[in-house]
């Protein structure tokens, strides 16, 4: 039976609509999911980009020891860790989040009125226990793994929420950098090697985007905030600083300010000199370099000074920098290097400074005494000098060469009849000592220098640093140049001449050591705070003419600027010794119990009787004490007592100087040039020890009738 028309037409082409309608639904479907894929992708790229931003701010911790890890797989797990961070402040996951409006209340983390907390403590629960496993074996406690949420594109100081740290992009940085240290340089490869390999790269490759859309997006709130200017290199680098500051003085000792840093990788075609007032960080330049140098494979390097103890000290920072894989790296004083040398060639030096002593009052009673030598305003042991530093210091063997000289850094003038009697009072003091068959500290040089020119060594070293090069001996400088040679990055001379503590002087060319073109003299104190400084610099520094050739000064600042504002002087005179000493104990008690660590505080004083007996009354006093003679450079919870000639090289966060007076008490008989000379040296000596301060110094001195001395003093 056949419809009426109106059926026929409504029935007509049915199968057809509805096959459209169909298709038109799936269509709108299919319009959905692609705004939802692509507003997905937008959001991701959007991520993704944030993640690039983190890293490139996190990429700048290189040069502080940190290594990144981007974009990494978890094990036995399709989900991935954004960043991995290793460095000194142990190992961080970091889970980068590009959120429009962030906000912590109480201990909960909301994106604008939506609780993250349980979100955030899922996922670091999840990360962490298979970053802790992974390390396992080697070792590390889970304390040295944290985890971080870090907001792209915001300020937010680190919190803690629920375990994790949740930071601002422009605060992360900072944040790592005042972690403290949890591990050694040299173990932040072998972590990075068994992270890389436990939590391998994330692949991309052959993945497709899901088919399946759970709702349409929500609408968007106001975009996060552009990430540009948040990161800011100066802020990081204050933060490293201030994280240096607040640990013990032995990580202070090796910070690097990224100013210094092209220093430290800087080819030198031969030998180099570093030059600069103190605090300026040729020490720390020169530690960095030999770190550097002893990674190379076969690198055998020699850290010397002229100060006996000073070497053990830098070996030991060298070695908080790295593991010095491929190479070794000696310590030893100049004398004690040079003594070995000799042993090994079968030359075995009767070295005395007794016995010479003896032998240079015989010679002096004998010779100098009857002299025209005994009608100059000078004691005694100024001709001892002049026969140390000047002639054999020199290594002059002809009279005719002792009389052309120009003595640099004396300043009493000899005409000829007077060095006519220096050398014969020489000669009269080499038979004495020959006659015993002994040898003074200078022998010991000259000998080990004549030595390595006459049979080089057979395995020269591949780099030798020399640190307070201002206080050896032309000799001593011959001896380290010829076991190095003129090789590349080999010979690297550090020092400041305004910090020499022994008479006399020469330049490098006299030597035979040419540092033209090699030679940087660094202007900017990063160490004495901005009080330190300014006290220091009211005493006059007299220099040698040792860096004569020392022409670069990479931040033109001379005389030197602070970066370090702040820092505290007390200078204070007593009526008598005692009142002195209680002075100065009370402010050392009072200081370590208002939270200073005994290890940052130093007491130096004038010479090795002043500290044995400054260590009896710190003890006395209850607390715990060092020697410099004792001190290795590892971190001691003691405070240290020396000389300043041991100090020399070391710095402190506070230091007690005894006996500051400006100016040594003028002897009977002295004449005006033998006084100026004498003063000059004194005065060095005294720049020496308050240079040593880092945050606060401590001047004593006893005044009137006790003290023999003048009142003045700079404020």
């Amino acid at each position: 039976m056949t419809g009426t028309t109106d059926d026929v037409l409504a029935t007509a082409g049915g199968s057809l609509r509805a096959d459209a309608a169909a298709c038109r639904e799936l269509a709108e479907e299919c319009a959905r999911e692609r705004e939802a894929l692509l507003d997905r992708a937008t959001r991701l790229e959007a991520a993704s980009r944030a993640e690039v931003s983190v890293a490139a701010t996190l990429l700048s911790l290189e040069v502080y020891g940190w290594r990144v890890l981007a974009d990494r797989q978890w094990p036995r797990s399709a989900g991935n860790v954004d960043l991995l961070l290793v460095g000194p402040g142990g190992v961080v996951v970091v889970d980068v989040k590009r959120w429009a409006e962030p906000r912590i209340a109480g201990d909960r983390l909301f994106r604008g009125d939506e609780d993250e907390t349980d979100t955030l403590t899922a996922r670091s629960a999840s990360a962490v226990p298979l970053v802790v496993d992974a390390l396992s074996d080697l070792g590390y406690a889970p304390t040295a793994v944290a985890t971080a949420a870090v907001l792209s594109g915001h300020r937010l100081p680190a919190t803690d929420v629920a375990g994790v740290v949740v930071v601002g992009e422009a605060e992360v940085a900072p944040w790592l950098l005042r972690r403290g240290r949890r591990l050694a340089r040299r173990d932040v490869d072998r972590v990075v090697r068994l992270l890389d390999a436990s939590f391998p790269p994330h692949t991309t490759s052959g993945r497709r985007a899901s088919r399946t859309v759970v709702s349409p997006p929500k609408p968007r709130t106001r975009p996060a905030p552009e990430t540009a200017d948040l990161f800011d290199a100066a802020e990081i680098a204050a933060a490293d600083r201030a994280a240096a500051t607040a640990a013990p003085i032995e990580q202070w000792m090796t910070w690097l300010h990224p100013d210094q840093a092209p220093l430290v990788t800087r080819t030198f075609n031969g030998p180099a000199r570093l030059a600069g007032p103190a605090g300026t960080g040729k020490t720390v330049v020169a530690l960095h370099r030999a770190a550097l140098a002893a990674r190379r494979p076969g690198a055998r390097v020699l850290l010397t000074s002229f100060v006996r103890t000073l070497p053990v000290v830098l070996a030991t920072l060298v070695h908080r920098l790295g593991d010095g894989t491929g190479g070794t790296v000696e310590a030893q004083s100049v004398h004690g290097w040079a003594r070995g040398l000799l042993r090994e060639r079968g030359v075995r030096p009767r070295l005395d400074a007794d016995r010479a002593e003896v032998a240079f009052g015989r010679a002096w009673t004998s010779v100098g005494r009857r002299s025209v030598l005994a009608t100059v305003a000078v004691v005694p042991s100024y001709w001892r000098e002049e026969i140390d530093h000047v002639i054999k210091g020199r290594g002059i063997n002809r009279f005719e060469d002792y009389a052309a000289l120009d003595r640099i850094g004396r300043r009493t003038p000899l005409r000829l009849e007077h060095r006519e009697a220096v050398w014969d009072l020489y000669c009269s003091y080499q038979d004495a000592l020959a006659a015993t068959g002994r040898h003074d500290f200078a022998d010991v040089l000259r000998l080990a220098r004549d030595e390595l020119r006459t049979e080089p060594l057979e395995q020269p070293y591949t780099a030798v640093v020399v640190d307070e090069v201002q206080d050896l001996t032309l000799v001593g400088v011959q001896l380290l140049h010829a076991a190095v040679g003129d090789r590349t990055d080999g010979l690297l001379l550090v020092g400041d001449s305004t910090q020499a503590l022994y008479p006399g002087g020469f330049r490098l060319k006299d030597a035979g050591v040419d540092v033209v073109g090699r030679s940087v003299r660094l202007g900017r104190n990063y160490r004495n705070a901005a009080a330190i400084l300014e006290h220091v610099s009211r005493l006059p520094a007299q220099a040698v003419d040792l860096d004569a050739d020392v022409t670069e000064t990479p931040n033109g600042e001379v005389p030197p600027v602070t970066t370090r504002l702040g820092g505290a002087v007390h200078a204070v005179e007593a009526a008598s010794p005692a009142a002195l000493d209680q002075a100065l104990l009370s402010r050392l008690v009072d200081a370590i119990h208002a939270g200073a660590r005994a290890g940052d505080c130093a007491v130096l004083v004038p010479g090795n009787r002043d500290a044995e007996r400054w260590l009896r009354l710190v003890r006395a006093a209850g607390l715990h004490a060092v020697s410099l003679q004792e001190y290795d450079g590892r971190p001691v919870d003691a405070v240290k007592v020396g000389t300043v000639h041991r100090a020399k090289g070391l710095e402190f966060a506070h230091v007690a100087v005894l006996d500051t007076h400006p100016m040594p008490p003028r002897r009977s008989a002295e004449s005006d040039d033998a006084y100026a000379e004498r003063a000059e040296e004194w005065q060095r000596r005294l720049h020496v020890a308050l240079t040593r301060a880092r945050d606060t110094l401590w001047c004593g001195r006893v005044v009137g009738p006790a003290s023999g001395r003048s009142a003045t003093m700079p404020r």
